[in-house]
């Protein structure tokens, strides 16, 4: 794929100005991220060409652990790799290896096949499958909502909305860390 020189035509992924798609893009500009944060549009794994002791269950111990929290005391979701989420959901996701994590909706607020998510040592990545409902991330008092497709970092201590339904991101280490921020008491 060839960079796009500066007096070329708009393409057709290039959003209107004043669209939809343009407003969603500067409101996901907004939120502000460290200056050492990596500029990519979605997460990329270690590819299969690793060597065997990094895809072995030696190495599972360090996987990133994230756990998802509802926000309605329900049971907590544990990631330690890629998973789509939603009601009864396939795998549409640009990760062929992803679990599928069925959750309950009485309210139906999520979707059938709602997002993608990638946990990290420090949170995880968030793609909105083309939700009816939409995904939110909100964090240190800002509110992103995805644009459908677009990967979204999402730190540990954020809250992630799926529809209506809300979940915070904690660690899920073995290694006796917690969550970034909290002290044990």
């Amino acid at each position: 794929m060839t960079p796009q020189s500066a007096t070329s035509a708009p393409t057709a992924h290039d959003p209107a100005p004043g669209s939809r798609r343009a407003r969603a893009s500067a409101r996901r500009e907004e939120v502000a991220l460290p200056p050492d944060a990596p500029k990519v549009s979605t997460p990329v794994l270690a590819s299969s060409s690793a060597p065997a002791a990094t895809r072995s269950g030696r190495a599972a111990a360090s996987r990133p652990r994230v756990r998802l929290i509802p926000l309605d005391g329900g049971e907590p979701i544990r990631l330690t790799e890629p998973a789509v989420l939603g009601r009864d959901p396939d795998n549409i996701s640009p990760y062929p290896e992803a679990r599928k994590i069925r959750v309950t909706d009485s309210g139906r607020s999520i979707s059938k096949t709602h997002a993608a998510l990638v946990p990290m040592v420090d949170g995880l990545w968030v793609t909105d499958l083309h939700s009816t409902n939409g995904t939110r991330v909100k964090s240190e008092g800002r509110t992103t909502r995805l644009v459908a497709g677009d990967a979204v970092p999402a730190p540990l201590g954020a809250t992630v909305y799926f529809g209506i339904a809300g979940y915070r991101i904690r660690s899920d280490s073995r290694s006796g860390r917690l969550d970034a921020g909290r002290r044990r008491a």
